[in-house]
């Protein structure tokens, strides 16, 4: 079953993945750099 999809819905699709990967990305790499920075992990 294929959804006919409206051309403009593509590009919203693209964007959000997009968008979505950009904040994982970003929220991941600050769990990293807590981890593995002593420092932080002192002042918090």
């Amino acid at each position: 079953m294929e959804i006919p999809w409206p051309k403009w819905m593509e590009y919203v699709v693209l964007g959000l993945s997009i968008g979505f990967g950009a904040i994982a990305y970003i929220v991941i790499d600050r769990f990293q750099k807590r981890r593995d920075d002593p420092a932080v992990q002192e002042s918090s």
